[in-house]
């Protein structure tokens, strides 16, 4: 995929049920994002990426989720 080409770590779904049991899930594993694409947001060549963190929510290009991501997480390391 193109996160972990990137060397980022992701997981294609935390087991089954309802989506916000999914949601819960990742934080429970310490996920900082939650990556959202479902047909709509594919035929856009867009994603719905949320923090886990401070539950913001935004719509972003594909190509764009690795700088994205790898931003938040350096600003998290130097904090």
């Amino acid at each position: 995929s193109l996160l972990r080409g990137a060397g980022i770590s992701t997981s294609d779904s935390l087991g089954p049920g309802a989506f916000s049991a999914q949601l819960k899930a990742a934080s429970r594993h310490q996920a900082r994002f939650a990556v959202l694409l479902g047909p709509d947001e594919w035929s856009r060549g867009e994603a719905s990426l949320k923090d886990l963190v401070s539950g913001r929510q935004e719509s972003i290009k594909i190509e764009k989720l690795v700088e994205r991501i790898s931003k938040e997480a350096v600003w998290a390391v130097r904090t």
